[in-house]
């Protein structure tokens, strides 16, 4: 288990990818989303997943209209999303997915939702299988 990434919700993404690229002086990878559109700053240890709204009515644009900018969701690397999902609600938590759905560079994730966890969105991802096998 490993932190994969923190999601940082943006008004304007250029502007704050630029700003990471001088920075860290590390390459971005660009992704569009349902709803949004993400630049992920990747480190040795880690990853950063800017994320700018294209539809206020996605999760990310709700968010931003809520909370403004800034830290939307901590992600942790697991073997089995499921499992850690099915454990989270015997533990009580409320779970955003019930069952894994695809993300952001073809992995399943899973949210628990952050009444539960001290106001902290989490994210359990892993790799999607079938790209690991090939199906």
């Amino acid at each position: 288990m490993k932190i994969d990434h923190v999601g940082i919700i943006v008004r304007d993404l250029d502007k704050t990818v630029e700003l990471y690229k001088n920075l860290l002086g590390v390459p971005v990878i660009f992704e569009e989303n349902k709803g949004w559109i993400s630049a992920i700053v990747k480190t040795e240890s880690g990853k950063l997943e800017l994320m700018q709204a294209t539809d206020e009515s996605s999760p990310v644009g709700k968010a931003l209209a809520r909370r403004g900018e800034g830290i939307h969701h901590l992600a942790i690397e697991v073997d089995d999303v499921q499992a850690y999902l099915n454990k989270a609600e015997q533990l009580g938590l409320t779970l955003i997915d019930k069952h894994p759905r695809k993300g952001s560079e073809e992995r399943m994730i899973g949210f628990i939702h952050p009444r539960g966890l001290n106001g902290v969105l989490l994210e359990f991802n892993m790799p999607d299988s079938d790209k690991k096998t090939g199906r």
